[in-house]
């Protein structure tokens, strides 16, 4: 009698030369199961072959090449036969894949990043027409990472922590008609991929040297940053110099450039290094204005229990104000605020009392810069250095 053909072909697993196929059994007695394969639907191809299966409902087939498809039926007959006999039921043909060439890890390049968001390429596998990827933030554990898949050899990952550094592995696949996966068991891994800083805060001018025009930086550093960069300009917005750091959140910039007494403003942004030799960067910090301490240049003349003081005008600043205190580093008490055109005081007090004759005083000058910083008004003052040590004739 002629036996009926199976119903339910699907593959189940893969190698990179094996597929296993499994199906529903027939319910019938005395039969043989068949299976043939080929690189062709139609089974036309010099490839065919078939082989007598004797597990009733799954099959082994190896013999095949890594990152392929092939098509194979599942076939019944009562004949029992090293091949099929012409009498076979032949069930509908299934695509079945192999497993793929894997990912080579040093093709994998990062080629963009956004504050959450990181962009990756890798050299296709041979046979991979999708691939799969694992995501996870280093440090932690694979086992939280989310998965990916990609149809071509290049993704964008997105929805990412802030200031972040990634890794994971990339598993090229194959994928059939009826939607079976076969993805290799070793993936190109890739680490350190990071997003774009957030904006830098923190900027602060630690010191200001008047005599050497060395002036040091710092800011908040960011973890996501590979590097940073920064542009100086003068009062007039001229940009006068710019740089930048690898890793460390300060530096050190030594010019003629900030020689003059003026307010001069720097920025700083965070970059990531990306494949041929390119960078994504982060937003610009807020503009920092810093200027020298008036101090440094100051006049002095002292008669008639009262203090004479004469100062350079710095360019930019929108006023001064003068202290004096009876002790170096503390207690200084403010003698006034004057607008920006006036470069001399007279100290006549400390706080309430007159100097006195014979008595040594400490005295400085600030300088203030009024802006408005995210229409927000922001007040920066020069960088403190130098405090004049005055005795009273």
């Amino acid at each position: 009698a002629q036996t009926a053909a199976p119903a339910g072909v699907k593959q189940v697993k893969a190698g990179s030369s094996s597929v296993t196929v499994q199906w529903n059994a027939v319910m019938q007695n005395d039969i043989c199961y068949y299976y043939r394969v080929s690189d062709d639907a139609g089974f036309k191809s010099n490839t065919t072959r078939s082989k007598r299966n004797y597990n009733a409902s799954e099959s082994y087939i190896s013999g095949l090449s890594a990152g392929k498809s092939y098509y194979v039926q599942i076939g019944t007959s009562t004949t029992k036969s090293s091949s099929a006999p012409d009498d076979t039921a032949w069930s509908k043909a299934i695509e079945v894949v192999t497993v793929p060439e894997q990912v080579v890890s040093n093709s994998v390049k990062q080629t963009g990043a956004g504050t959450t968001s990181i962009s990756l390429s890798w050299q296709a596998a041979s046979g991979a027409n999708c691939y799969k990827l694992t995501c996870y933030q280093s440090g932690t554990s694979e086992n939280n990472a989310s998965e990916i898949v990609s149809k071509k050899n290049s993704v964008k990952i997105t929805g990412l922590k802030k200031n972040s550094r990634y890794q994971g592995h990339i598993y090229a696949g194959r994928t059939s008609s009826t939607g079976y996966t076969a993805y290799a068991t070793s993936g190109g891994y890739y680490s350190n991929s990071a997003v774009t800083p957030t904006k830098i805060t923190g900027v602060e001018n630690t010191a200001f040297y008047p005599a050497s025009n060395a002036a040091y930086f710092e800011w908040k550093k960011a973890n996501a940053a590979n590097g940073y960069e920064y542009i100086i300009y003068d009062n007039s917005k001229k940009k006068i110099y710019s740089g930048s750091r690898t890793s460390s959140a300060s530096f050190r910039v030594s010019t003629n450039k900030l020689k003059k007494e003026q307010f001069y403003q720097i920025k700083v942004r965070g970059y990531v290094n990306l494949s041929n030799s390119k960078k994504a960067y982060g937003e610009w910090s807020d503009v920092l204005y810093f200027a020298k301490d008036p101090s440094y240049k100051l006049s002095v003349k002292t008669s008639k229990k009262k203090i004479q003081l004469n100062w350079k005008k710095v360019k930019g600043a929108s006023n001064y104000t003068v202290y004096i205190s009876d002790k170096q580093n503390s207690g200084y008490k403010k003698v006034g605020t004057y607008n920006s055109k006036k470069t001399s005081a007279t100290i006549r007090k400390f706080g309430k009392k007159a100097l006195k004759s014979g008595k040594t005083y400490y005295v400085r000058i600030d300088a203030s810069k009024n802006v408005k910083v995210n229409k927000k008004s922001k007040t920066f003052k020069n960088t403190q250095y130098y405090t004049w040590k005055v005795k009273v004739k």
